[in-house]
């Protein structure tokens, strides 16, 4: 993930609280789209900002000991939680998709979540992973785009949105992404935007109160809320009332053109 655009400090002590809580809410759906696209043993897989590994855990078991599982970030630390591990069919690479190469012309599949969102330069990035895809090989690429009209949100949550834009994220890129992927030249483009009821007691609240937190001062800098209306915020967050509709995630995918 590029050091410049990505809000979210993955050195902080609640940085895999923050990974866990996305792999819960969002495993099962990116699961589905994988199995979708036809993901069996002996493919080679590319997982670009890996984050925890879950879905890259998932595909080093989905393609078995014949197949191939890359995981790259930026920071590796939080990939070596699993028991699972080692697998031999599984690598793990410290990796800048914004400026590293990849292998070229290697992978059945290339999937990134909640990546390309925080990048710059995004289509340079999905230059590099289209590249890396077999002719005929998947790209899948899952991201935000947080629709609410501001009227409508919370303040707080009004004022997160402002500080990660402000740090330059992207936060309507999921709604943008098919249309880049076919300008991009991949074929068989689609996708599927879903959103969720977020509330109480569940990885969503841990989510938001992460959120909070990790960027509390970008927050406060808004002057949308105060310290105390932020505080009040976090009460309500991991209180019993807590309910809100979460962002749409799109997920995208086309396939590398075969050479004609």
């Amino acid at each position: 993930m590029s050091t410049t655009t990505y809000a979210f400090n993955s050195a902080t002590a609640d940085a895999f609280t923050r990974l866990q809580a996305l792999a819960e809410l969002f495993d099962a759906g990116t699961i589905r789209h994988l199995k979708q696209r036809g993901v069996q043993a002996g493919w080679s897989c590319l997982e670009v900002g890996a984050g925890a590994g879950s879905i890259a855990y998932w595909l080093a078991r989905r393609v078995g000991a014949q197949g191939r599982v890359l995981a790259t970030d930026l920071d590796i630390s939080h990939l070596g939680w699993s028991e699972v591990l080692p697998m031999p069919q599984l690598d793990v690479i410290r990796h800048d998709v914004t400026r590293d190469a990849l292998p070229d012309a290697a992978f059945d599949l290339v999937h990134a979540r909640l990546l390309v969102m925080h990048l710059a330069d995004k289509a340079a990035a999905l230059r590099r992973m289209i590249a890396a895809l077999k002719p005929g090989g998947w790209l899948i690429v899952e991201d935000f785009d947080s629709d609410q009209p501001i009227e409508t949100m919370p303040v707080a949550f009004s004022a997160l949105r402002q500080a990660m834009q402000a740090r330059g994220i992207d936060v309507h890129w999921g709604a943008a992404q098919a249309e880049a992927l076919r300008a991009l030249g991949l074929a068989d483009v689609d996708a599927e935007g879903a959103a969720m009821h977020w509330r109480a007691g569940t990885p969503a609240a841990v989510l938001m109160d992460a959120n909070y937190r990790a960027l509390r001062e970008d927050v406060l800098r808004s002057g949308l809320v105060s310290a105390q209306e932020l505080d009040e915020e976090l009460v309500r967050v991991n209180g019993s009332a807590f309910r809100m509709r979460s962002p749409i995630m799109w997920t995208t995918w086309g396939r590398r053109r075969y050479a004609v």
